[in-house]
């Protein structure tokens, strides 16, 4: 791409990259470190024309994600052609940063006000069950409530007028 002095880097990244995911740790911080790589990257390569774009994918509905143990059913999951509507939105525009509505502003609400985020975090944290490794009977934070978690749902729904997916 130096060479021929054009091209265009995109990666794919996750939405709890922005949104500090409770749960994801080990996976987010992969993440994150792709994202500043590229970041530091960017300014080597800016004047060779070659552009990176970081798409912050949500969760998508694959095999990976939805199981007999996690079905996701409290979350908008995106289908797989939504999910490639971002990465292309990324390769025609060259956005730096690709990400949904929620994404920006738990980012920016996060940026403003870390402690009531992180409270918040945590209490869908609290509430999600969680599926036991294979032969462990349960897993010490199995005990969610998907009732009080769909409640907190509904909650946010409206306090973000009415969409929690995009």
């Amino acid at each position: 791409m130096r060479e021929r002095r054009s091209g265009h880097i995109v990666n794919i990244s996750s939405i709890g990259a922005v949104t500090n995911a409770p749960r994801f740790g080990a996976y987010i911080a992969s993440k994150c470190a792709l994202d500043g790589f590229s970041r530091c990257i960017a300014g080597e390569i800016a004047s060779d024309n070659v552009f990176i774009s970081t798409v912050y994918m949500p969760l998508v509905r694959t095999k990976m994600v939805v199981s007999k143990a996690n079905r996701y059913e409290h979350v908008h999951l995106l289908t797989t052609a939504e999910a490639c509507q971002l990465i292309e939105r990324a390769l025609i525009t060259k956005q730096r940063t690709i990400t949904t509505y929620v994404g920006k502003l738990v980012s920016t609400g996060y940026t403003l006000f870390p402690g009531l985020v992180e409270m918040l975090l945590n209490i869908m944290y609290r509430f999600e069950p969680e599926a036991a490794p294979d032969g462990v009977e349960e897993a010490q934070s199995a005990t969610g409530d998907k009732d009080q978690l769909q409640a907190f749902r509904r909650l946010m729904k409206g306090a973000l007028g009415g969409t929690t997916s995009n």
